[in-house]
């Protein structure tokens, strides 16, 4: 349970927040983004601190593995064992979220706001949120890399481009690509 539990809820949730947030955009609620990030925050951290909760049980009841557990060990093993097997995936996704954010801020101050419209400064975040580190990074640099390539080929230099409304379908595109190429034993784990 907890390898069904741990494997697919995140894939699984990261898939349904974007379409919500694809419905979101196309209908042009943008005040709706906000409320749908805080419940995907809630629910992958709820996850997590369930995990781990399930983790100190077993560990708990039985009888080798308490040795795991106070006051055989110090807690702090078990905090560790936490965070890197259920935390670090959420942490690193909010640190290079924020990264991201100041980095959008960043670059379209230097581009005299010419680089990214006002919406893109909650869809980039949102985009890049729903995907494992460090794939979040590859969807914002190759976005950045579109826009590149749009501006100096495609368009002429007076016009306006973004990359809004492409930046959802990306993450979608890399949410499958993690399940397929990052734990490609996801399947197979779960034979008889």
């Amino acid at each position: 349970m907890i390898i069904i539990l741990n494997k697919f809820f995140p894939y699984a949730l990261s898939l349904i927040t974007s379409f919500i947030l694809l419905y979101f955009y196309f209908k042009n609620k943008f005040r709706y983004f906000l409320l749908t990030i805080f419940i995907f925050l809630f629910l992958f951290s709820f996850h997590c601190f369930l995990l781990s909760y399930f983790q100190y049980k077993i560990w708990h009841n039985h009888h080798i593995s308490k040795f795991l557990l106070p006051p055989y060990t110090p807690f702090s093993y078990f905090l560790s064992y936490s965070y890197h097997h259920f935390y670090k995936n959420f942490l690193w996704r909010i640190i290079s979220t924020i990264f991201i954010l100041f980095l959008v801020i960043i670059l379209n101050k230097a581009f005299k706001n010419s680089l990214f419209y006002n919406e893109e400064y909650l869809i980039i975040p949102s985009s890049v949120l729903l995907v494992d580190f460090p794939f979040n990074f590859l969807i914002f640099f190759l976005g950045f890399l579109f826009l590149l390539f749009e501006h100096l080929f495609l368009r002429k230099v007076y016009e306006k481009i973004s990359f809004k409304d492409y930046w959802i379908f990306v993450s979608i595109f890399f949410i499958i690509l993690n399940i397929l190429i990052v734990d490609k034993n996801i399947f197979i784990s779960l034979m008889p």
